[in-house]
């Protein structure tokens, strides 16, 4: 049997921690889009339509990043669950010291 060890405090600081990075990119990315829609209001012609276009590809990156940080602090807190649960079950079983 291989050791495998889990530290259940350290794991919940990463959900933490990704949680916060998300959602803060959520808040940049809706700051960084009211600037660039009130600049679309007074700026026109093909260099205005290049930035657009840049802005709403880099955009489009950052919330995937966004996203993908969700699903990974998700992911991060179920395997918090589980863990908690096996801890709690084996204490059960063989009698908590």
């Amino acid at each position: 049997m291989s050791a495998f060890r889990v530290e259940l405090d350290p794991l919940m600081e990463v959900v933490s921690r990704l949680q916060a990075v998300a959602e803060s990119a959520d808040r940049r990315l809706a700051e960084v889009d009211a600037r660039v829609a009130h600049l679309g209001s007074a700026w026109t012609g093909e260099a205005a339509a290049a930035h657009r276009r840049a802005h709403d590809a880099a955009v489009a990156g950052a919330r995937e990043m966004a996203e993908g940080l969700a699903v990974m602090a998700e992911a991060a807190r179920s395997a918090h669950a589980a863990y908690s649960a096996a801890v709690t079950a084996n204490l059960r079983m063989f009698g908590a010291r």
